[in-house]
């Protein structure tokens, strides 16, 4: 097997991701890979100091690639925490919908010969942008899945302005409005009446969530559009459930496709599309199999 540098990490306070993490180190270890742990992993089982790498560390030059144990929300933090420098992310689903994942805990053997015949391939996931005015200057965030846009009192309805290349798409209310990339549209889009989304298709879904008139639909958009959000009074912008920011009312939000690609290691997986999608409607975990 090739020496690959590898960096694991797992979903925190959840025992079975630890020992799924442990049990995956081991077996690299054995086939001659270079295992280093984060510090979460570390504190749990008091793994050797010289193989603890911290988060702020890991990047295309140094690792090969990141083994995530856990869920999608594991996932998203650690997207986060590696934009612009992510190695190759390997993810094994412990026990949830897990539908950004591709292996369960149950085929890590398999996982692990896949790798060692150098089997897998690379499938690039296009991150969003926002960009924004912040203290006299330009700022932006990225995102996997989605932003979500609500009143800044939650209780109260969100009125916005939602323009597509500068042409007015629609003026409205509603509870919240979503942004979410390809990725994202089967999560908190799909939940609020978002349409499904075939993964090999990139671009943008806008979803309204119960909005006020019954015109206001979600619509599709390409990726290549510029997306802009004004709102119209002030708001509270939710990025991937991970991150909020504040905004004013007139505030001009701009959503546009990132150069941002998270390569994610697949091939050979055991379940397809359709596969994760009926767990996801069915909100159960990915061991569910309705055969």
């Amino acid at each position: 097997m090739k020496e690959f540098k590898v960096w694991i990490r797992c979903k925190k306070e959840d025992n079975q991701s630890l020992n799924v993490a442990m049990k995956i180190a081991d077996m690299l270890e054995k086939k001659g890979c270079i295992v280093y742990f984060h510090p979460y992993i570390a504190e749990k089982t008091g793994v050797q100091k010289e193989k603890i790498l911290y988060e702020k560390y890991v990047n295309q030059e140094n690792i090969d690639i990141v083994v995530v144990v856990g869920g999608d929300g594991t996932l998203l933090h650690t997207v986060h925490g590696l934009i612009g420098r992510a190695p190759k992310i390997l993810g094994i689903n412990v026990e949830s919908v897990g539908f950004l994942y591709d292996y369960d805990y149950h085929e890590i053997d398999r996982v692990v010969k896949l790798l060692e015949e150098e089997k897998l391939s690379i499938r690039y996931r296009s991150m969003g942008q926002i960009n924004y005015r912040s203290d006299n200057s330009f700022s932006k965030e990225f995102f996997l899945n989605e932003i979500a846009i609500f009143n800044e009192d939650f209780f109260r309805i969100l009125k916005f302005k939602v323009l597509l290349d500068d042409e007015e798409l629609y003026e409205g209310r509603a509870d919240a409005l979503i942004v979410a990339t390809t990725t994202g549209s089967s999560a908190y889009a799909l939940s609020s009446g978002g349409p499904i989304v075939d993964e090999e298709l990139e671009c943008f879904v806008i979803v309204p969530v119960s909005p006020f008139s019954v015109l206001l639909k979600p619509v599709v958009v390409s990726p290549n559009r510029r997306i802009k959000i004004i709102p119209e009074n002030n708001i509270v912008a939710i990025i991937d459930g991970l991150k909020k920011i504040n905004f004013s009312k007139g505030d001009v939000l701009e959503v546009s496709k990132s150069g941002v690609l998270v390569p994610f290691l697949t091939g050979f997986s055991k379940k397809t599309f359709s596969r994760r999608l009926l767990n996801r409607l069915l909100d159960k975990v990915w061991s569910f199999d309705i055969d």
